[in-house]
């Protein structure tokens, strides 16, 4: 996970960076509440309530659109 991080901060803006390391800190931080069965993820997810990688999704896109449009 540091090794892929490191190689966003090569080629990556600011927001996808950001967006990376929110992700990263979630899983590590995750690692100190009890275990959650991954039905109970998924359903969670499936409402609407977590979506763990959306942020990062989102700037992954908005940095994509954005340099596609440039000559």
């Amino acid at each position: 996970m540091y090794s892929l991080i490191a190689r966003m901060r090569l080629i990556s803006g600011d927001e996808v960076l950001v967006a990376a390391e929110e992700v990263a800190d979630s899983i590590v931080e995750s690692y100190s509440h009890p275990p959650i069965a991954f039905a109970d993820v998924y359903k969670l997810m499936r409402e609407g309530r977590v979506d763990p990688l959306k942020a990062f999704t989102e700037a992954c896109r908005e940095e994509r659109l954005t340099t596609a449009k440039r000559p």
